[in-house]
């Protein structure tokens, strides 16, 4: 279906948006631990592994901290921008098959805190 945009554009010389197909994109583990520079930050670790047979572009990573009585404690959305390191900035597209580790700050949640759900968007 891609495949008539895409000679359009290599004739052209534009650019496509790269695909995105969050149902395809998996996050594997997620390491949430303190900051080492300061006690208001948390870093958060993720584990981002496109299971899809293309290239598609980095979605935005929504975390939310509950309370045990599931009460929303803290909620922060990151952009793809935010959070590509500078050695991923140049190629920013999820390669197919391939992990990629994500790290990003978030400001502490505080001790009411009691869980988190971490959502592709």
């Amino acid at each position: 279906m891609r495949w008539l945009p895409e000679q359009v554009c290599a004739i052209s010389g534009c650019k496509l948006e790269p695909l995105k197909a969050l149902d395809q994109l998996l996050i594997t583990d997620v390491v949430i631990r303190a900051h080492p520079d300061d006690t208001n930050l948390r870093l958060v670790n993720v584990l981002l592994v496109n299971t899809a047979p293309f290239e598609q572009a980095f979605p935005d990573i929504e975390i939310a901290f509950r309370a045990p009585t599931n009460d929303l404690v803290a909620w922060k959305r990151v952009t793809a921008r935010e959070y590509l390191s500078a050695s991923l900035k140049d190629r920013p597209v999820v390669p197919e098959r391939t992990p990629v580790r994500i790290e990003f700050v978030i400001k502490d949640p505080g001790t009411q805190a009691y869980g988190y759900d971490i959502n592709l968007k």
